[in-house]
């Protein structure tokens, strides 16, 4: 066991997965923070390597021969040409981007420093730098960004937003950008969404069929409040468009305030708010669309009381579905209520409240069987070794494919807390979030640990992700 530099939790060295952020050195990473030790002291490297167990350095030393490939841009002439090369100047951002969907980012970072810009992917979470460009690049790379989102050259000294269409790998994306100014440059961070995979159908989208019923029979009820909660980059936005989408196939007047509209959907009024220095707030944008007859809305967020006390007088005529961040479904309940909704309208108003997290699964390719964790993880995390006599534990050992962290994609879980007459009880007597809990489990609610814990046992995933999301 070692203890960790950052967050200083104890965890096996041998059984962690390695980083890739320093391909021809890599280190563990941390199961807790998720942070591996290249930023440590060299002190605490030194201490690492002469403390780790057998073989871990010849481990060390095939992961960063199995590496170089994966984790290295693509360099297709023989000579070993850097990608920012392989175009003209005003086509190093296509190559950044390209190579981004090539390796199924969501994300991708320029931040530009003294000497180089950083280009960061983010990968299943994880974040992973590839070759820098040299500053050189900047003004041709800061120009063809500029173009590409219409933004307005003469304000690179403010934040800006932008979104553009654009065509990586014969599919077609929506590249949603902000810039923000620095000292040696624009740096912006690009969303890279692909419009062939990003609307998904209940299933897809990883609701279990009790979960599926439950969201249909409010829908087809034609009122309440929903709430669909994650904690930020969790899938939440993702969930309220696949929502959006279902209803826009429903004999409805469908409505969404959005803040920004990431997605254009066919059939849906959608209202930008918080556009701008002008921009109208969430409650002023969503009060006319109540108002002009919406039988259906969704918000992307819930910021303030008057919105909520909008969206609860609402709910008892028509659908309303709120995006909320919260850790579960029961404290999404909680916040909303803490805003200063009246407990009694917000109890009366609720229908269905739904909490979800993104889990890494175990890469496929170099999945292996795991030695059982030690009893202290499993005591951290409230199991009992019994309970688990029988399951078999699988981790990544990390390769190509899954760029040396053991693991590859992710899949969302979700709990859907049904409103039960001792569930809406407690809202309107102003109960903690446990106590709201306790009550939906009672009524039959799957949670989030649950769902993890089944993964875990079936060999999609490991106890490490169970910690990491703190369920």
């Amino acid at each position: 066991m070692v203890a960790c530099w950052n967050c200083l939790g104890e965890f096996d060295a041998a059984a962690a997965v390695w980083c890739s952020d320093e391909p021809k050195t890599p280190t563990k990473v941390c199961p807790f923070c998720l942070r591996c030790f290249c930023s440590a002291s060299s002190e605490y490297k030194e201490r690492f390597w002469s403390e780790a167990p057998p073989g871990l350095a010849a481990e060390r030393d095939a992961v960063a021969r199995a590496s170089r490939p994966s984790t290295e841009p693509a360099r297709p002439e023989a000579g070993g040409t850097p990608y920012w090369e392989q175009s003209s100047p005003d086509g190093v951002l296509d190559s950044i981007l390209e190579l981004g969907a090539r390796k199924h980012a969501s994300e991708v970072s320029l931040e530009p420093g003294p000497e180089r810009i950083e280009i960061r992917y983010g990968i299943d979470g994880f974040s992973f730098r590839v070759e820098p460009v040299p500053t050189s690049f900047a003004p041709a790379l800061e120009r063809a960004l500029f173009a590409m989102l219409g933004l307005d050259s003469s304000r690179r000294s403010r934040v800006q937003t932008g979104r553009a269409l654009v065509r990586l790998r014969q599919e077609e994306y929506d590249a949603v950008a902000r810039t923000v100014p620095s000292r040696y440059g624009v740096g912006a961070t690009v969303r890279l969404v692909n419009r062939a995979t990003f609307i998904k159908d209940f299933g897809t989208l990883g609701l279990e069929l009790e979960d599926r019923v439950r969201l249909v029979e409010v829908i087809r009820s034609g009122r309440g409040l929903v709430l669909v909660s994650s904690p930020p980059s969790n899938g939440a936005a993702t969930t309220c468009y696949s929502i959006l989408s279902f209803l826009a196939h429903v004999p409805l007047d469908v409505a969404s305030v959005e803040s920004p509209v990431h997605w254009r959907l066919d059939g849906v009024r959608q209202v930008e708010a918080e556009a701008g220095e002008q921009g109208p707030c969430v409650e002023e944008a969503l009060r006319p669309l109540l108002a002009a007859g919406a039988e259906a809305v969704v918000v992307s967020a819930v910021p303030d009381a008057a919105t909520a006390a909008l969206l609860a007088e609402g709910a008892s005529s028509l659908l309303a579905f709120a995006q909320v961040t919260a850790p579960t479904a029961a404290q999404a309940v909680a916040g909303v209520r803490g805003l200063g909704v009246a407990p009694d309208r917000l109890a009366a108003a609720l229908a269905l409240a739904t909490g979800q997290r993104l889990v890494r699964e175990i890469c496929r390719e170099c999945r292996v069987p795991a030695d059982p964790p030690p009893p202290e993880l499993l005591a951290s995390l409230g199991l009992d070794p019994e309970d688990l006599r029988a399951v078999t534990f699988y981790k990544g050992r990390g390769c190509a494919a899954c760029h040396t962290v053991g693991y590859c994609g992710r899949r969302a879980i979700f709990e859907t807390l049904p409103v039960s007459p001792e569930v809406r009880a407690a809202v309107e007597q102003g109960s903690p979030a446990e106590e709201i809990h306790r009550f939906a489990l009672d009524a039959g609610m799957i949670d989030l640990r649950t769902r993890c814990l089944a993964l875990v046992a079936s060999g999609v995933t490991t106890l490490e992700e169970l910690a990491r999301l703190r369920l």
